[in-house]
């Protein structure tokens, strides 16, 4: 039951007294409150304004979180601009019962010259944004990355600039959630 609100239940079953035979039926009608929605953690608690060759987003379930699976589109250009087209999406599962469950393992997604590392379980989600390793020197990137949990956005990021491996000049630089 992703979806908030009454559902009934009706239960029935045999019932044998060693003289007769019949049927026994219970119903109920079962409230289902809303999930608390996720609220991704803020890039920049840690660091400030200045954005190092990688950030980090992290939300961990408490125990009325919304558990459906989260959306994660992103897209990049080796340029320093916004880029447009159209986006890569991976499914993190965070249920075992749906597609993709893979048990809190680690999955790298590649963009140009950038890289995702997602971990999600029905604990905790992480999305790791990093400058995939390479050449030594400042090379232009631009990416966007947008979380989204049925139909809500919870968080986009958009950059570009040049990033080498010690930190990142970015000309621009948008942040949601």
């Amino acid at each position: 039951m992703d979806n908030a609100g009454s559902y009934a239940i009706t239960a029935t079953w045999p019932h044998d007294d060693g003289i007769t035979q019949c049927t026994a039926t219970a119903s109920m009608n079962l409230q289902v409150q809303p999930a608390a929605p996720l609220r991704l953690s803020n890039i920049y608690k840690k660091r400030g304004p200045v954005l190092t060759p990688g950030w980090d987003w992290r939300v961990i379930f408490g125990p009325h979180s919304d558990l459906r699976p989260i959306q994660i589109l992103m897209r990049g250009v080796r340029r320093a601009r916004f880029p447009t087209g159209p986006f890569r999406t991976y499914n993190a599962a965070v249920r075992s019962g749906d597609p993709n469950w893979n048990d809190g393992d680690q999955r790298f997604l590649k963009l140009p010259r950038w890289g995702l590392s997602i971990e999600a379980d029905n604990r905790f989600l992480a999305i790791d944004g990093k400058l995939r390793s390479g050449s030594t020197h400042e090379k232009p990137v631009g990416y966007e990355v947008k979380v989204i949990q049925a139909g809500r956005q919870l968080g986009d990021i958009r950059a570009a600039g040049k990033c080498g491996i010690f930190d990142c000049v970015l000309k621009k630089l948008k942040v949601q959630r």
